[in-house]
């Protein structure tokens, strides 16, 4: 019986902290987190800051005129960060953000800290 409990309390845990990622994230995280991206060989490189005003579709964009200008370069966009499996009050947003469905990359070592 303990154990069915505690079971039960894990996953309702779960549940209600994915709810409120986005409170216990202000916590964690701060307000202001940029998310970096680039191709893989760096010579693209975008930051969003979603409470800023950024979206994947920016992103997008950005990527789209940049390889108009560039049209040999490397097309592969990729994520900049990693998903942390431990904060599982992030779970829900790994699985349906669409900052998530990019491939990881390690970040270039020339990484640039403008925002686009």
């Amino acid at each position: 019986m303990k154990k069915w409990i505690l079971t039960l309390a894990i996953i309702l845990l779960i549940i209600l902290s994915n709810y409120y990622s986005g409170i216990i994230n202000l916590f964690t995280e701060g307000i202001g987190r940029a998310y970096p991206f680039s191709n893989t060989t760096g010579t693209f490189q975008y930051s969003i800051v979603p409470s800023k005003g950024g979206s994947a579709e920016q992103l997008e964009r950005g990527f789209e005129k940049y390889l108009e200008e560039h049209p040999h370069s490397d097309t592969t966009l990729t994520r900049n960060f990693s998903k942390n499996p431990l904060k599982f009050w992030n779970w829900y947003r790994y699985s349906v953000h669409p900052l998530y469905k990019y491939p990881y990359h390690k970040p270039p070592e020339n990484r640039k800290e403008a925002m686009h």
